[in-house]
């Protein structure tokens, strides 16, 4: 009886574990792309949430005076020539405020592919 009972406990403390693991590694919705194709299969409600901040986000492509037209962060969406960062001396325009935001925390992991930074 007593083996049943440590047995149970284990499980149930595995279980929670990976339950609190899942949530913790979920993190922000928002992510870059990735690499090749990819079918959506959210629902209705998850891609209204994933379209908060992104209210001034232009669908037509734009280019900025320095050559830019997709935001670095989430690359392939256009940019929004409204929010940009001076980094560097240079401007670096983004697609939504939350890519800057993004951007902002880690600029050196994104400037390799901006045109405004290649000589």
């Amino acid at each position: 009886m007593e083996l049943k009972l440590k047995k149970s406990n284990f499980i149930v403390l595995c279980i929670l574990s990976i339950s609190l693991l899942l949530i913790i590694s979920n993190g922000c919705k928002k992510s870059e792309p990735t690499t090749g194709s990819s079918t959506n299969t959210g629902n209705m409600s998850e891609m209204t949430n994933n379209m908060d901040g992104m209210e001034g986000m232009s669908t037509e492509p734009v280019t900025a005076e320095n050559g830019q037209t997709v935001c670095p962060v989430m690359k392939g969406n256009p940019i929004n020539t409204d929010i940009f960062v001076e980094y560097e001396g240079q401007k670096v325009y983004f697609c939504c405020a939350d890519c800057k935001a993004t951007f902002l925390d880690n600029p050196e992991k994104y400037i390799a592919d901006l045109p405004q930074f290649k000589e």
